[in-house]
């Protein structure tokens, strides 16, 4: 039997990927950018856990690509 917190986990992570599916949850978008790439998965997997969508980058360049290919507001 798994444990309740599994189970409560794996309820919202059902729901919430349905609310986002159907346009009901934004997920806020973050840019990481650095060139040491260990960093940037570090920062990713903490941001993703706290439900943030991440846009990694390992260089000004592939910032400012992302940023225009993901049309990012205030750019």
């Amino acid at each position: 039997m798994a444990p309740l917190f599994l189970e409560r986990c794996c309820f919202y992570t059902i729901i919430r990927t349905q609310l986002e599916r159907n346009g009901l949850i934004m997920l806020k978008t973050i840019l990481v950018v650095d060139d040491d790439e260990d960093i940037v998965k570090l920062i990713t997997k903490s941001l993703r856990y706290e439900q943030f969508e991440i846009l990694p980058a390992y260089s000004g360049k592939e910032a400012l690509t992302a940023l225009e290919e993901n049309h990012i507001e205030g750019y």
